[in-house]
């Protein structure tokens, strides 16, 4: 079962959202070493005064990491619930855009993702998809798996497009 359905709240502190924010899947998740399914057509889904926990999934934001040139980046837990009650839970970063042409950078950004994954490509993060706010023209996200430290902290210098890895982290 594909959940479509994103609930998106934050623990940043004194910033606690009260009720979480709901999105609509836009685009499937992506694998490394799978040939991914069909993209997706964004559906309108029939609101219900309730969802079983089966059919959606729930992040909460707990740091910003930074300010990306697409958009911010923060990091959370995305958590989900299985038809036997199992609670399963990962850390996740979440890319959240504002604005069209953003959204159309981030759209961009996933098909990246797309094509590595379709070629086998690893030690790319898992995308657990791209959503949409259910207001019309709202924020958009794309959620990832937390592959720990950006790369770009390594640089040999603040002005070099050099990158040294330690041994561990190869």
């Amino acid at each position: 079962m594909t959940r479509d359905i994103l609930l998106l709240s934050y623990d940043l502190g004194i910033m606690v959202s009260s009720t979480p924010a709901a999105f609509n899947r836009n685009a499937h998740g992506l694998l490394p070493s799978t040939t991914p399914p069909p993209r997706l057509v964004p559906r309108e889904h029939k609101k219900a005064r309730s969802y079983l926990p089966e059919h959606y999934l729930s992040i909460t934001i707990t740091s910003h990491i930074g300010n990306g040139s697409v958009g911010m980046v923060y990091g959370g837990t995305i958590q989900c619930q299985t038809r036997t009650k199992k609670i399963v839970q990962s850390n996740v970063v979440i890319k959240l855009v504002f604005g069209a042409e953003k959204q159309d950078k981030l759209r961009h950004e996933y098909s990246v993702y797309e094509r590595l994954a379709a070629a086998g490509t690893q030690g790319i993060p898992w995308v657990f998809g791209v959503f949409q706010d259910f207001v019309r023209d709202g924020p958009m996200i794309m959620v990832l798996s937390d592959c720990g430290r950006n790369l770009w902290v390594n640089r040999c210098q603040e002005d070099s497009r050099s990158i040294i890895l330690p041994e561990s982290e190869r």
